[in-house]
This record gives structure tokens, sequence and C-alpha cells, in this order.
């Protein structure tokens, strides 16, 4: 390859790269439908499009969700910078933007740029997802919708493959076109998408046979593909959805709502005790409890990692990127991730990182009233879906299409100094028409 083949494949990645960040900055849609494209290609394609080079830039390599969060993490900054952002929140996104910048080159410092950017691979997606999101004011119903759709089509997508290569315990792999790949169609993010669609379906509160029938395909799809967490995390949504209904229907439904409860509580545990004794399930639910379980080597590896970053200093700044996460656990020694984004938080940022995330879930629960009425959705589903994310947080690490979602529950939050505390006093009068006069800003 010639320099001059070089340099004009490099100033066509730039100038693509430009009018990526000018489309996202634009348009909601646009940031949003970019990083749901990097999303949809890495849950469907047997070879991950996300795990193929796109550059090769001196000794770093970079991907597609690279490009995208990159793009994202431009656009969210240089709002943050030039627009009145709410106070706390702006020093909390700033605190993750900084961390994440300030450790990075901290890491390319002491281990080298690849080795740096690797591990801060994990990070990147997130917080560029979560500022782009939080800084972003045009989100509406059509979020929402997307995420429906999306969450819809990658149920088919699961029930159509679990079909084709039938059902199979957790954890087991099956051979495909001579390679043995997760017999599970999806990754752990995607029955995760699912259920957020399936969140906002029904905190629309239109329940037609349209709506119970996406339902029921979510659900389906939650099922087969075997992903314990999120089964709990599905379990835990659908017990706070009913104990919100049960609060609203209790005084004008008392007996129904009493009825109800009654013969959930008899049918669920008897539904849960049946579906653990078939074949795969039993097998799964098996590989779940066990001694030598998932879970328990996950337990054992936090309890090494934070043992071994447990220096003051550490604990409260957390370590450059790069740094080693060499283990041995069960006598085995692994490097992989801690598969807990609280623990991985602790670890890369220390608890100047945790209490930064935890501030945003608390500014987002917060405002949940104005970004149900901007989503077009009901309140307790802010909550719910701030919940789910959490849940699944503490096996597993999100990826940028849940940090872009966690943004968009902060942005009615990010622009509350947009509203005039007189303005909110004052109460336009009421014309003998019912007309009110329109104020001009």
């Amino acid at each position: 390859m010639t320099p001059l083949i070089t340099a004009a494949e490099l100033a066509l990645a730039v100038g693509a790269f430009v009018v990526l960040v000018l489309l996202v900055a634009r348009s909601a849609l646009a940031g949003l439908g970019a990083v749901l494209a990097v999303f949809v290609l890495f849950e469907i394609t047997p070879q991950p499009l996300a795990g193929d080079v796109v550059f090769q830039f001196g000794s770093v390599s970079v991907y597609p969700f690279d490009v995208t969060s990159l793009a994202l993490l431009l656009v969210g900054t240089y709002r943050l910078f030039s627009e009145e952002i709410f106070g706390p929140a702006k020093l909390a996104l700033l605190t993750l933007v900084v961390s994440l910048a300030v450790h990075l080159a901290w890491g390319a410092v002491d281990f080298g740029v690849q080795t740096a950017t690797d591990q801060s691979r994990t990070w990147i997606p997130i917080i560029s997802g979560v500022v782009y999101g939080a800084t972003t004011r045009e989100w509406d119903r059509r979020l929402p919708t997307v995420f429906i759709v999306t969450g819809c089509t990658l149920a088919v997508f699961a029930v159509y493959e679990i079909s084709r290569h039938g059902l199979h315990p957790a954890n087991a792999f099956i051979e495909v076109g001579g390679k043995f790949i997760d017999a599970r169609p999806v990754i752990a993010m995607g029955p995760l998408l699912m259920l957020e669609a399936l969140i906002f379906l029904f905190a629309r509160g239109r329940l037609t046979f349209a709506t119970m029938g996406l339902g029921l395909l979510l659900i389906t799809a939650i099922g087969l593909v075997q992903y314990r967490t999120l089964w709990v995390t599905t379990m835990a949504a659908a017990l706070m959805g009913a104990l919100y209904l049960a609060a609203r229907y209790r005084r004008s439904s008392e007996r129904v709502v009493y009825s109800l409860t009654a013969a959930t509580l008899i049918v669920v545990p008897i539904a849960l005790f049946a579906t653990g004794q078939m074949g795969t399930y039993q097998a799964s639910a098996e590989s779940a409890t066990s001694s030598t379980s998932t879970l328990s080597w996950r337990f054992e590896a936090w309890k090494t990692l934070i043992g071994r970053h447990s220096s003051p200093f550490e604990l409260i700044l957390g370590t450059p990127s790069g740094t080693s996460r060499d283990i041995v656990v069960r006598g085995q020694e692994t490097n992989l991730n801690a598969h807990n984004m609280f623990v991985e938080a602790l670890l890369h940022y220390g608890l100047v990182g945790v209490l930064a995330l935890c501030a945003l879930g608390f500014l987002a629960l917060k405002f949940r009233d104005e970004t149900s009425g901007k989503l077009e959705i009901a309140a307790p589903a802010i909550v719910i879906l701030v919940t789910c994310q959490a849940l699944v947080s503490i096996a597993h690490i999100p990826d940028q299409l849940q940090g872009l979602l966690f943004g968009t529950l902060l942005s009615v939050a990010c622009y509350q100094t947009q509203r005039s505390p007189a303005a909110d006093r004052e109460t336009p009068p009421v014309h003998a028409r019912g007309r009110q006069p329109v104020m001009s800003r």
C-alpha cells in the first residue's frame, strides 16, 4: 500500500467521522441510530462486526464502537462546557469525563497507549453514551418506540435461532459451521434490551391485543435466552410493576387487588419450581446455584481484585488504565474483568467514580416525573428501568446503548436551570373563554 493511498484513506475516514459528529450533534435520533446500528450488528453477527478492526493507527486498533464512542463523547463534552447544565448533574458528568481522560493518560504513560486504550474500552462506550444522552434535549416519545421496535426485532431473531439450533442449557456451546459458539444467540445486553422494550411497552398504558402479543414475544425470548441474571431482573421488574398497580388501584378495587396478589403468591412459586424441574432449565438452575457456579466464582474474583487494590490512594482515586487484573481464583489464573460495573468503577476510578455514578442515578430518580412527561410513559417506569440497569450491572458490564439510555433519563435533570423560578411561581390569568395568553420567551 502506497503512502498516497494511505493518506487518501485517512482523509476519507476523517471526513466520514466529521459527518458522523455533525449528524449526532444535530439529531438525537441520529445518535441513537448510530449506537443501535453497532449494537444490533454486534448481536446478530456470528463473527461480531464490532470485533473487526476498522483502522490501524500506529500500534492502536480502532473498532466500530470506538468511532461512535468518540463522536458521542465529543458532542456531549462540548455541550457540557457550552450550555447551561444543572450544577450537580454537570459536576457528576464532568467527574466521569475527567476521570476517563486522566486515567487513560496515566495508563498510557505507565503501560503504553495500546494497553491503556484496550482496558479503557470497558468505559469509553458507557461514559460517552451517558454524557451524550444526558446533554441531549430532544428526547421524546420516539425513544421508547425505537427501543420497543429494536427489542421486538431482537426477540424474533433470538426465537428463530433457538428454533433452528434447539434449546440448550446456559453456558453450553454448539457447533455451527465447524466452530463452537455460545448456544444463546444474543449476549446479555440483548435480553436486557428486550426487558426494557417490555417496560416501555406497558409503561405507555395502552393495553391492546397488539401490546399483549408483543409482550408475550418479549417474555418468551427472555425466558428462552438463558441469562439467569436477566431472569431475576425480569421478576424484580414484574414485582415492582405489580406493586405500583396494587397501590394505584387498591382503594377503587381493593378486593380485586388482594385476590390477584394472593393468586400470584401461590401460582408464581409453583411455576418457578415446575420450570426448574425441566431438563434444560434444571441444568441451568443447578449451574447457577451450585458451589462451583459462575456467580460464586465472580464473588471470589471481586473479593480478590478489591483486595489487591485496597490502599487508601487506590480506593479513592482508582488505578491507571492498563493496570494488570491477573488474579488466581480457585487455583486458576485469569485476567478477565470483574463482570460488575460497580467493582470495575471502584478499581478504575475509585470512590470518586462510584459516587459520581450514584449521584447520576439519584438525579434520574429525582426528576422521574418530568422525564416521564417528555417520554410519555408512566413515572414508575423510570424507577424500574434504573433498577433493572443496576441489577444487571452487578453481574455484567453495560454497553454503550445502556449508557445512552441511562443518559436520556438524566436529560431533564441536566436542563433544570433552563426553567425560570419566577415563571414557575407565576400563574397566567385565565380568560373568560378559558384561554390563556401566549407568553413570549
